[in-house]
């Protein structure tokens, strides 16, 4: 048993990224591989752009989405930032009052057949209450389910 111990740290072994830094590269051919609730968070933002392609590599509990609180310019809202966002326009121009710039998410989201669980929102800020807010007309979101989850807002779906 003893010969056996120091092999067992040379055996290679997959470790896939989890906790918001997610494994690949975002392209068609390797897309980002979302594990766990902090990835799915990342969605979308710093260097996991809109228009990159994502796919869940495990079911999801969003659970965790019940406690959180983020912020829009109009105030907080509760649980989860919906993937693909509104910001007020440019506040210093006389004729953006009331109207909103987009990013929308562009790429493509696959659910590889996983379920995402248990995700809350509630939000009456901003018009768009769901999983994802803006979607560009090239999005692509395929094989993704969504389970007890509860979306309460604006334009909830």
């Amino acid at each position: 048993m003893r010969n056996i111990l120091p092999l067992l740290f040379l055996v290679p072994v997959a470790a896939l990224a989890t906790g918001g830094t997610m494994a690949g590269s975002g392209t068609e051919a390797n897309p980002w591989q979302v594990a766990d609730y902090e990835d799915l968070k990342m969605v979308g933002l710093g260097s996991y752009t809109m228009d990159g392609h994502y796919r869940l590599i495990a079911d999801i509990d969003a659970g965790k989405s019940q406690k959180e609180t983020f912020w829009y310019e109009s105030g907080s809202v509760k649980g989860f930032k919906p993937i693909g966002q509104l910001f007020p326009a440019a506040l210093d121009s006389a004729d953006s009052y009331g109207r909103f710039e987009t990013v929308p998410f562009s790429g493509s989201f696959n659910g590889a057949g996983h379920t995402i669980s248990n995700l809350y929102i509630v939000n009456f800020r901003e018009p768009s209450t769901g999983m994802f807010s803006v979607l560009d007309s090239a999005a692509r979101l395929d094989s993704l389910t969504l389970k007890d989850y509860y979306f309460q807002g604006i334009y909830s779906g």
